[in-house]
């Protein structure tokens, strides 16, 4: 049996959880518990079943790992400055929301951006982690979240740092899977 501060310690889910080599989502207007006791097999109480939870049809390992490699190719185009590369994440019908940094459509605005955004930077380090790859319906989506240093190209100019998430929709190209819409939703901008 689970201790009992363990049921006042659940937090309402927004997001995929991936828990037990299985995606799970969280059933409308339900709370989710993110741990191993969500299955009886571990000694999940009752109110705990994967039967308050709705499995989603998952993404082969193949194509969750072609994705993930999506994701750091973005990182890795713009810390490299390698333009071409960068824009091969996107399709060409790609639509982006960076919030207050603005909004793009098709690869070509958002090349064009990024490499005038950092032509007078230093170094840069784009970190993307935590990513969650589902398939909800016709689509496949997936949210990561990246730590971005940014730093000044002269000793003494300002330290720039952006953290925050990527919630994006894929489709699979002709060039393989690629971004067709992304939201940044920033948590830390500084």
């Amino acid at each position: 049996m689970l201790p009992s501060f363990h049921r006042f310690n659940r937090r309402p889910a927004r997001l995929p959880v991936t828990a037990l080599g299985r995606t799970i989502l969280p059933a409308d207007g339900r709370r989710v518990v993110s741990s191993p006791y969500t299955d009886d097999r571990h000694g999940g109480g009752s109110s705990m079943k994967m039967a308050n939870l709705r499995l989603t049809k998952g993404v082969d390992a193949v194509d969750e790992r072609a994705i993930t490699t999506i994701l750091i190719r973005y990182a890795t185009g713009i810390d490299t400055r390698d333009w071409a590369l960068f824009r091969t994440c996107f399709s060409e019908d790609f639509e982006a929301d960076y919030g207050v940094f603005g909004k793009w459509r098709g690869p070509r605005e958002i090349t064009e951006y990024m490499r005038a955004a950092h032509l007078d930077m230093g170094r840069t380090l784009h970190r993307i982690t935590n990513i969650s790859i589902w398939r909800q319906a016709d689509e496949v989506q997936a949210r990561s979240y990246v730590d971005a240093l940014l730093m000044p190209a002269k000793s003494g100019g300002p330290v720039n740092r952006g953290i925050g998430a990527y919630d994006d929709r894929f489709v699979r190209t002709s060039e393989g899977w690629q971004i067709s819409r992304r939201m940044f939703d920033p948590v830390l901008l500084r």
